[in-house]
């Protein structure tokens, strides 16, 4: 079994705080993560309330994702997809909060 891991962090974007954007990009993405595969499986987490690492004290909210997999194909071709999911949840987003 093949593992990959990925944090995407969130600061605030015009107006809104770097918590309320991950939740509205986790909320959007968060069914997706239900769904059974057959020779994978993926995780989501938010995450809002730790540490910035560098120890300011800053929140910084995140979303992981945690993808397991049989093979490398597999795994190569679900980050891809989670990564570019996420991608696409903040674009649309974005355009939305320009109407």
């Amino acid at each position: 079994m093949m593992l990959a891991e990925f944090e995407v962090r969130f600061n605030e974007k015009e107006g809104k705080s770097g918590e309320e954007f991950a939740r509205i990009i986790y909320d959007a993405i968060r069914k997706e993560a239900e769904e059974p595969l057959r020779r994978a499986s993926v995780t989501l987490s938010l995450e809002t309330g730790d540490r910035d690492e560098g120890g300011g004290g800053e929140s910084t909210p995140r979303i992981l994702i945690r993808i397991r997999a049989d093979d490398i194909v597999m795994l190569r071709a679900l980050s891809n997809s989670w990564l570019r999911l996420i991608k696409t949840a903040k674009e649309v987003s974005e355009v939305l909060d320009n109407f």
